[in-house]
Parts: structure tokens; C-alpha cells; sequence
């Protein structure tokens, strides 16, 4: 399953972004970030913050995570900060693996 990632703090350059599984880099500008690069996998958490580099999206999946953030914020009074973060992310993993499944 390839994973496209945003470079939000520095272009993406040798040292700049993990090397293992790497298929593709462009500095071309995606939600303001430097550039982005593709992965033939999913990167950890920990890489994602040690590199600043944050998971990017289909606009259907934006647009579907942001109903979802919705509904979740008008109910959110019951979760606690961390549930709702660990909530949002494996709705975000569903919905992506659902847009990969469909292509």
C-alpha cells in the first residue's frame, strides 16, 4: 500500500526523510508543506514526528474525515483528548484503506 506524506518543516532531501521504502520524492508543494514523498508502507508515528512529515489525502478522505470530526466534536464532551486522537486516526486509516480498495 503506497502512503504519500507532506514535508511540513524542510524539503524533502537526503536526511531530511526516512530512506527505507521510499519510491518517490517531489518538491512540488502540498498543503503548504515543501514538497512530499511517497512510501511503499506506512511510516510509524515516531518517524512521522521525527521527520515532520504528515499523511496526505485523498479530497474524497479529507472530506469524509472532516464529517466525521464533526459528528465526533459534537459528541466529544464523553472522550477524553488521547481516545479521540487514537478515535480519528483509525477512522482515517479506514476510510484510506477503503479509497485504495476501490481503485
Amino acid at each position: 500500500m503506497m502512503k504519500k506524506y507532506a514535508c511540513m518543516e524542510r524539503p524533502p532531501a537526503p536526511g531530511a526523510v526516512p530512506r527505507e521504502g521510499l519510491v518517490h520524492v517531489s518538491d512540488e508543494p502540498v498543503k503548504d508543506s515543501w514538497g512530499y514523498v511517497i512510501y511503499d508502507h506506512p511510516l510509524s508515528e515516531a518517524d512521522c514526528d521525527q521527520y515532520s512529515l504528515v499523511p496526505v489525502y485523498d479530497e474524497l478522505t479529507d472530506y469524509y474525515v472532516k464529517e466525521i470530526e464533526k459528528q465526533i466534536c459534537a459528541a466529544s464532551d464523553s472522550l477524553i483528548a488521547w481516545d479521540y486522537k487514537c478515535f480519528l486516526s483509525r477512522i482515517k486509516d479506514l476510510i484510506d484503506d477503503e479509497v485504495e480498495r476501490r481503485m
